[in-house]
């Protein structure tokens, strides 16, 4: 499972530094510090985390991993998300 995951974190990194939206150049290792990334986001909220922080501070944090400007990754952080994914916990 875990395998897939990183496959498709792999092409979605691959195609943000194809288009020069991210300035990558360790697309696998970035792929599994995602994959890990949000691992640790899950757990932390099914602890009892803030959900909304937690989410924003991970989503900032990769990111900047990715290349992308603090402000910039701050403010893709704070965008709500799209309704197909919040229908998704309804």
């Amino acid at each position: 499972m875990n395998e897939t995951f990183v496959v498709r974190a792999s092409k979605d990194i691959g195609d943000g530094a194809a288009q020069k939206r991210f300035s990558i150049q360790f697309i696998d290792t970035a792929a599994d510090i995602t994959i890990a990334a949000l691992i640790s986001a899950m757990t932390r909220i099914l602890d009892g985390g803030p959900s909304a922080q937690i989410t924003a501070e991970t989503v900032e944090c990769l990111m900047r991993l990715y290349g992308i400007a603090p402000d910039e990754a701050r403010r893709l952080a704070e965008m709500p998300l799209p309704d197909y994914v919040t229908d998704f916990f309804k």
